[in-house]
C-alpha cells in the first residue's frame, strides 16, 4: 500500500486518476489481507502523512482533497484489520494516530486535514485512548491543539469555522474527560487560558468564537471551576493583566455580547481568586486593575464594576486577615477611586464590601499610618450621599472607633462634622436606607469623639 500512495501525485489529480487510485488500493487490500503486519501499516501511514500533512494542501472540495481522504480511509481500514487479527494492539495504532493528529494540526489545519482528523476520531476507541492520555503524550497533544487555526483556501470563514468546530468538539469535548482535567489541572489550565484569552489576530470572528467554545468545554469538564485551579501568583497576575488589556480600552465593549462574555469570565476568575488565598500575592496588580477600570476611557462599564464590587464581599478572611500590605494597597486605590467616582458608578455596591470584608480585617490596629489612611477613606465615602458609601464609613467607624484617636485627628474630625452637617440626602426609594446608614455612622462617630 505504501508504494501505491508514494507514487500517487496528490497535487495533480483528475477524476479518472483518483478513481484508479481508489481501485488499486482496494485491490491491494484484497490481495494482502492475510499478509498484513504492523510494520506494513506503519509504513503506509508514514507515507500518507508525508504526502498530505503539509501546509496549504488543497481543500476538501478538490480532487486532491478527495484522494487524500481516500488514502487515509484505506490506511485506517488496514490498521483496524491488523488489530482485529491481533497482529498489533489498539494502543500501538492509537499512538501512531496521535502523532498523525499532531502533524495534521501543525499544517493549519486546512479543510482536508480537518476531514482526516475527523476520520481518525472515528477510528476504533481512539477517543477513549485520548481520554486516558497523561504526561508527555498529553502535553504534546495539547500543545499542538494550542494554535491559531487558519487556512489560505478560498473558503467562507463561517464554513471553515463550522468544520473546525465539528472536529474540535470531537477532539476536545468528546476526547477529554473530567477526571483527566482534574489530574492534569496545570496543563489544562494553560490550555483553557490560551483559548479563552488568545487574541488570534489572523482569525475571523467565526473562528475566534470556536476558540472561545473550546475554553468553555474545558471549563465544563472542570465543573465550571477551572479558575479555582489557578494558584500560581504569576499566572494570576498574567490573567489580571489580560483582563485589563481587554476591558480598559476606549473601544470596549464592541457590543453587548462581548460585554456579557467578558463579564462572565471575569466573575468566574474572581470567584476563583476569592477562594484560593492568593490575593495578598497579587493585590497590587489587582488594585492597579481596579484603578484602570474606573478610569477607563470611552463607554462606562457598570457591569464590570459590579463584578469587582461583588468580589470583595465574603472574600476568604484568611486571605486578608492582618495582611498589612493588602490594607495599604486596597485602601489607597479605593480612596482614589471614591474621590473621583463617576456618577454612573455611585449606586453600585463597591466601597462598603471593601470596608467590611477587607479593610477592617487587614488593618494593623497599632499603626497610626493605617488610622490616617482609614480616616481619609471615610471622608471620601461620606462625600457621596448614598447607602453604600455611608455604610462603608459606618463599618470603619464601628470596628475601629477604639483605634481612632480623634485628638490626633482634630482637623479630620472637624471636616467630618462639616461633611455630615451639610449632607443632603437625595429623594427616592433608597432615601430611608441612606438616612439609616448615615445615622448609624454618626452615632458611632459622636460616641468616639466624646
Amino acid at each position: 500500500m505504501d508504494s501505491i500512495i508514494q507514487k500517487f501525485d496528490f497535487l495533480k489529480v483528475t477524476s479518472d486518476s483518483k478513481d484508479d487510485f481508489s481501485t488499486r488500493l482496494d485491490e491491494w487490500k484484497d490481495d494482502n489481507d492475510e499478509k498484513l503486519d504492523k510494520q506494513m501499516v506503519k509504513k503506509s501511514l508514514e507515507v500518507a502523512m508525508a504526502k498530505v500533512c503539509v501546509p496549504d494542501f488543497p481543500g476538501k472540495d478538490t480532487e486532491s482533497g478527495s484522494a487524500a481522504e481516500t488514502a487515509f480511509d484505506n490506511v485506517l481500514s488496514v490498521m483496524s484489520d491488523v488489530v482485529d487479527q491481533e497482529k498489533a494492539t489498539a494502543v500501538e495504532m492509537h499512538d501512531l494516530l496521535l502523532n498523525c493528529m499532531i502533524k495534521l494540526l501543525l499544517c493549519g489545519p486546512g479543510t482536508t486535514h480537518i476531514n482526516i482528523m475527523t476520520q481518525i476520531t472515528h477510528f476504533s476507541e481512539f477517543l477513549n485512548y485520548t481520554e486516558a492520555l497523561e504526561g508527555e503524550k498529553l502535553k504534546q497533544y495539547l500543545n499542538a491543539l494550542k494554535r491559531e487555526y487558519t487556512t489560505r483556501e478560498q473558503i467562507e470563514p463561517k464554513v471553515y469555522a463550522s468544520d473546525l468546530k465539528s472536529v474540535l468538539q470531537s477532539v476536545v469535548d468528546n476526547g477529554f474527560q473530567s477526571d483527566q482535567v482534574e489530574a492534569n489541572s496545570s496543563m489544562f489550565v494553560e490550555f483553557f487560558i490560551y483559548f479563552e484569552f488568545g487574541s488570534f489576530p489572523n482569525s475571523s470572528n467565526h473562528v475566534i468564537a470556536v476558540m472561545r467554545k473550546v475554553s468553555d468545554w474545558i471549563d465544563y469538564k472542570a465543573n465550571r471551576k477551572i479558575y479555582k485551579k489557578i494558584t500560581d501568583p504569576s499566572m494570576i497576575k498574567d490573567l489580571i493583566h489580560r483582563f485589563q488589556d481587554m476591558i480598559c480600552t476606549k473601544t470596549f465593549p464592541t457590543d453587548e455580547k462581548q460585554l456579557k462574555k467578558v463579564t462572565s469570565s471575569l466573575e468566574k476568575f474572581l470567584n476563583g481568586l476569592k477562594s484560593n488565598l492568593q490575593f495578598e500575592a497579587v493585590c497590587d496588580a489587582f488594585t492597579d486593575f481596579c484603578l484602570a477600570v474606573f478610569n477607563k476611557p470611552g463607554e462606562k462599564v457598570p457591569a464590570i464594576v459590579k463584578v469587582i464590587g461583588d468580589f470583595f464581599y465574603h472574600i476568604e478572611e484568611k486571605a486578608v486577615k492582618n495582611k498589612t500590605a493588602v490594607f495599604v494597597s486596597v485602601i489607597k486605590a479605593t480612596t482614589e477611586i471614591v474621590k473621583k467616582l463617576d456618577p454612573e458608578y455611585r449606586d453600585i455596591r463597591f466601597a462598603s464590601g471593601i470596608a467590611s470584608d477587607v479593610l477592617v480585617k487587614a488593618m494593623n490596629n497599632s499603626s497610626k499610618d493605617h488610622v490616617v489612611l482609614l480616616v481619609d477613606f471615610m471622608k471620601a465615602c461620606l462625600k457621596i450621599p448614598n447607602k453604600w458609601h455611608f455604610e462603608a464609613a459606618y463599618y470603619c467607624m464601628r470596628e475601629k472607633q477604639v483605634q481612632i484617636k480623634w485628638k490626633e485627628q482634630l482637623d479630620s474630625a472637624k471636616e467630618i462634622f462639616k461633611i455630615v452637617s451639610e449632607t443632603e440626602i437625595p429623594e427616592g426609594d433608597k432615601q430611608e436606607k441612606t438616612i439609616k446608614a448615615l445615622t448609624e455612622f454618626t452615632e458611632y462617630f459622636l460616641e468616639s469623639v466624646k
